[in-house]
């Protein structure tokens, strides 16, 4: 009886494994993202890049529109926090400087719920200036050789 436990123990401690690598992205793979989203505000980019670091807990995000929307080099690029929610699930945040039709930026906070077998989801923004709305929209990424 103690040998059949352990065996199931062993074989789904494998299977568990399997499943993590399965969901693994690689490291320092850029992704291009198409998101799209009907929410008032254009608070979510149509497109952007995201490139996960070797940590695999941290990632960097670089959002294009923001630059023709007139913002500075340095507030297209932000360094994200990533979160292993379960075998295929990953959550990317991180905060952007968003400029505004009113000539001031204001902080945005992103989050996108990342289905790691396919690269789509979720994505979450939330506007401190508008009553803290949270505008979402879906996304779907490709390696960046493959995007567009």
């Amino acid at each position: 009886m103690k040998h059949l436990v352990l065996a199931n123990f062993l074989v789904g401690a494998a299977f568990l494994a399997q499943t993590v690598q399965a969901g693994a992205l690689a490291p320092n793979t850029t992704y291009g993202c198409e998101v799209t989203s009907n929410a008032y505000g254009n608070w979510l980019p149509y497109y952007l890049e995201l490139t996960f670091h070797k940590d695999s807990a941290s990632a960097e995000v670089f959002i294009p529109e923001l630059l023709e929307l007139g913002g500075k080099p340095h507030t297209a690029t932000a360094k994200a926090k990533v979160k292993r929610k379960s075998s295929e699930r990953l959550r990317v945040k991180w905060q952007s400087s968003v400029p505004t039709t009113l000539n001031f930026n204001t902080p945005v906070n992103y989050r996108m719920d990342v289905d790691s077998t396919d690269m789509t989801g979720r994505m979450f923004a939330t506007v401190p200036m508008s009553n803290r709305q949270r505008i979402n929209g879906e996304f779907t990424c490709k390696p960046a050789k493959e995007a567009s």
